[in-house]
């Protein structure tokens, strides 16, 4: 059931995919062909999504567990900054400038 639900994800855009590929212009019509482009995506959405769906999932499960262990900013950074002869500071705003334009 879980591999199921997990093919269910990316139905849609594997649909979308296969109906624009399948489009033919010249007679405005669709018409499906197997060919190496449509063997692509069909491959693609079998063997490829699973597995890349999977190993991005287990490393965000992950990265939420080092959420707490982030390093807080300092509240003097501007004033170590000068204090350690550092040109630039953080203005707040977009970017830095040198310390004594701030």
């Amino acid at each position: 059931m879980q591999i199921a639900k997990l093919y269910l994800k990316g139905l849609v855009p594997f649909i979308l995919i296969m109906l624009i590929s399948n489009y033919d212009v010249a007679q405005q019509a669709l018409r499906f062909q197997l060919s190496w482009w449509n063997v692509y995506p069909i491959v693609s959405y079998v063997v490829i999504f699973p597995a890349i769906y999977l190993v991005t999932r287990h490393h965000i499960e992950n990265s939420r567990d080092f959420e707490g262990q982030l390093n807080q900013p300092r509240k003097n950074a501007e004033q170590e900054s000068m204090r350690l002869g550092s040109s630039y500071a953080n203005t707040g705003m977009f970017g830095v400038t040198r310390i004594g334009d701030a």
